[in-house]
C-alpha cells in the first residue's frame, strides 16, 4: 500500500490552522525545524531528514494538531494508477515498516522495536534455561568450596589459638599498635584520593523518553555527540539553542559547558546510533531506559 503523503500535509496544515497555530508554533511543540513542517504540508517528505523521520514526525505533528497519530496513514492511499509515479516512495513505505512507532499513554510517538531486534530476542530467549542451569550448577560448586574453605579455616585458627597463649602481652600490644598505625595511614590515602578525583555524574533519572544527570561543581565540563548514523540533533545550554540539524555517520558535534552554565539539554531523533560523553566518559544513557530514549538533560546542582 502506498500513502499519498499530499493529502497527509493537507490535513495537517488545514488541522493546524484550525488550531489557530502557525508553522513556527507547530516547529517550538513538536522540537521539528519549521523547513520540515513546511514539507510535510507539501507533501515533500524526500526534503526530510531520512527515512526513519518520516512517519515519526508526521505522527508527532498529527499528535500536536490533535489528530489520531495511529491512523494518520489508514486512511489516505494513492490509487493503482499512481504506482509508476511512486514506486521509489512503495520503497521508502516497506522501510519504514520494519520501524514502527509507538504511542504511549502520554500521546507522544516513540520509536519501538525493529522485527531484527525481535528475532535476535528470540534466538537467546531460547537459551535462558541452559544459562540458568548453569548459573545454579556453578552455585552449587561455590556453596561447596566455601564450606571446605570455612573447614579449613577453622582447623588452622584452633592452632593458632595455642601458637598465640604463648605470646607475651607485650608483644601483643607492639603488634596491635602497628596495625593502628597502618589503618591510620590507609585511611589518609583513601581520604586524599578522595579529595583529588572527580565528582562524576550521578546515576541517570528516567522520566518516559528522558534521562536526567546531576554533577556538583563550578568547573567546565566538555560535552561531546559522537554518532554511527545520520542522527538529527537539537542541542540548548541554559535554554539557549547553540545547535540544530543532523550529525552525519561517524561524525561529532562537541559543546562546553563552563562554570556559569547550568544545564545543557539534547534531544535526538535516532538515539540508538548515538554515544554522549562528559569529559571523555560515556554516560551510557540508554542503559536501564523504560523507553527509547530521545532527550538528555545534565544538571548542575550547587
Amino acid at each position: 500500500m502506498i500513502i499519498d503523503y499530499v493529502a497527509i500535509g493537507k490535513k495537517l496544515a488545514s488541522a493546524r490552522k484550525s488550531a489557530h497555530m502557525s508553522i513556527d508554533t507547530v516547529s517550538e511543540k513538536t522540537r521539528i525545524q519549521a523547513k520540515y513542517i513546511q514539507a510535510i504540508e507539501n507533501g515533500q517528505v524526500d526534503k526530510l531528514p531520512g527515512i526513519f523521520y518520516v512517519k515519526a514526525f508526521i505522527r508527532q505533528y498529527a499528535n500536536t494538531v490533535k489528530l489520531d497519530p495511529n491512523t494518520i496513514f489508514d486512511k489516505y492511499t494513492v490509487p493503482e494508477d499512481e504506482k509508476p509515479k511512486l514506486a521509489k516512495a512503495q520503497k521508502e513505505e516497506d522501510l519504514l515498516n520494519d520501524k514502527k512507532i509507538i504511542v504511549g499513554d502520554d500521546m507522544i510517538p516513540r520509536a519501538g522495536v525493529s522485527s531484527v531486534a525481535k528475532k535476535t530476542w528470540n534466538k537467546y530467549n531460547s537459551k535462558i534455561p541452559v544459562i540458568l542451569l548453569g548459573v545454579f550448577f556453578l552455585a552449587a560448586l561455590f556453596s561447596g568450596w566455601q564450606a571446605l574453605s570455612k573447614l579449613h579455616e577453622n582447623s588452622k585458627n584452633s592452632s593458632q589459638v595455642l601458637i598465640d597463649s604463648s605470646i607475651s602481652s607485650e608483644s601483643k600490644q607492639v603488634a596491635t599498635e602497628s596495625s593502628k598505625s597502618k589503618k591510620e595511614l590507609s585511611q589518609k590515602d583513601e581520604s586524599s584520593s578522595s579529595s583529588n578525583s572527580v565528582i562524576p555524574l550521578t546515576k541517570a533519572g528516567y522520566n518516559n523518553s528522558l534521562a536526567t544527570y546531576n554533577f556538583f561543581d563550578d568547573k567546565t565540563h566538555d560535552v561531546v555527540i559522537q554518532v554511527s548514523a545520520n542522527t538529527w540533533t537539537t542541542v540548548e545550554i541554559d535554554g539557549k539553542q547553540v545547535f540544530s540539524g543532523i550529525i552525519s555517520a561517524g561524525a561529532q558535534q562537541a559543546f562546553s559547558l563552563d562554570e556559569k552554565s547550568n544545564t545543557i539539554s539534547i534531544h535526538m531523533g535516532n538515539p540508538v546510533a548515538a554515544v554522549i560523553l562528559f569529559d571523555e566518559q560515556n554516560i551510557n544513557f540508554m542503559d536501564g531506559a523504560p523507553v527509547l530514549t530521545t532527550d538528555v538533560t545534565i544538571n548542575r546542582t550547587k
